[in-house]
C-alpha cells in the first residue's frame, strides 16, 4: 500500500487570485508468483497509479478569474501477467507479459471554446498491449538481447468543443517498439555496445490528423571500464535519422529531432 499527498500553491499578483490544492490517493498492490518448473516462473500483478493534479498558469492571465485553473487526479488500474524463463542454465532467458490499464480521469488538453485550450479531467481511456523479450549470453563475454512492445491506448469517452475524439489513439503513443543489439565485456575491462531501437506510428494529436512515421536508431558505445573508472566513447543516432514532429499542438508547431551525437564521456567512483 502506498499513499501520496500532494500539495500545491498559486498566486498570480496581476489578478490578484490565489488557490491552493490538495491532491492524495491511496495506492494498492498485490502481485502472485508461481514457479511453474524450476526454469519458468508465471506472474500476475494489480496495481492503481496516480499522477496529481495542477493549476493552468496562464488561465487567469487570460480570463481574469480562477475559470479552468485547476484540474484534479489521474488514476489508472494496472492488471499484468506473463511468464519468465530461463534454458541451458540460463543462457537463455525468454519472458513475456500482457498488460490492461484503466485510466479515469485522465489529464488531457481540452479546448473550453475556440479560443482556449486547457489542462482537464476530460478523458477515459485504456491502454492494453504486450512485451516479449529474450537474452542469449553467447559466450562469457558475448551476450545478444532483443525485446519489443506492443501498445494500444484508446480513448473511450473525449470530446470538448473541436470534436468527439472517442475511440481516436492517444498522442505520443506510438503502436510499438523494439530494441536488437549485443554486447561484450571481457574480463579486463574492454566493452562495447551496439544496438538499434525502433518505433512505430505515432499521432500528435488527438484529432489523429497529425502523425510521425516510423523511424529507427542506430546507436554505439565502446570504452574501458576499471575500478575507479570508465572512459568511453559513444554515438546516439548515428546514421543521423530526421524523424521531426511536424503538427505538433494541432499543427501549429514543429518539434525538430535531435542530430547525431558523437562524445567521449568519463565517470570516475570515490
Amino acid at each position: 500500500m502506498r499513499y501520496d499527498q500532494d500539495e500545491k500553491e498559486f498566486s498570480q499578483a496581476a489578478t490578484n487570485i490565489h488557490d491552493e490544492k490538495t491532491y492524495s490517493t491511496i495506492s494498492p498492490k498485490i502481485a502472485f508468483c508461481y514457479k511453474v518448473i524450476p526454469d519458468a516462473s508465471v506472474f500476475a500483478t494489480v496495481s492503481k497509479g496516480y499522477r496529481a493534479g495542477g493549476f493552468n498558469s496562464f488561465a487567469p492571465t487570460y480570463t481574469g478569474s480562477t475559470e479552468n485553473l485547476s484540474y484534479g487526479k489521474e488514476t489508472v488500474w494496472n492488471y499484468e501477467a506473463g511468464i519468465k524463463t530461463g534454458f541451458f542454465n540460463n543462457r537463455l532467458n525468454l519472458d513475456f507479459s500482457v498488460f490492461y490499464m484503466d485510466i479515469s480521469d485522465m489529464q488531457v488538453e481540452t479546448a473550453v471554446n475556440n479560443t482556449y485550450t486547457w489542462v482537464l479531467n476530460a478523458a477515459q481511456a485504456t491502454s492494453k498491449g504486450a512485451e516479449p523479450s529474450a537474452e542469449f549470453k553467447a559466450t562469457r563475454e558475448v551476450s545478444l538481447f532483443a525485446s519489443a512492445g506492443y501498445t494500444d491506448v484508446t480513448f473511450d469517452a473525449f470530446s470538448d468543443a473541436g470534436g468527439d475524439y472517442s475511440g481516436n489513439t492517444n498522442p505520443f503513443a506510438p503502436k510499438y517498439n523494439f530494441n536488437i543489439g549485443a554486447q561484450y565485456r571481457s574480463g579486463t575491462g574492454w566493452f562495447a555496445r551496439a544496438d538499434v531501437n525502433g518505433y512505430g506510428k505515432m499521432y500528435l494529436d488527438k484529432a489523429n490528423q497529425y502523425e510521425r512515421d516510423a523511424f529507427f536508431l542506430v546507436n554505439l558505445k565502446a570504452g574501458y571500464e576499471a575500478r575507479f573508472f570508465d572512459v568511453y566513447l559513444y554515438a546516439k543516432n548515428l546514421f543521423d535519422e530526421e524523424y521531426d514532429s511536424v503538427g505538433y499542438y494541432d499543427g501549429r508547431y514543429t518539434i525538430p529531432s535531435p542530430p547525431r551525437e558523437i562524445a567521449m564521456a568519463a565517470t570516475f567512483r570515490f
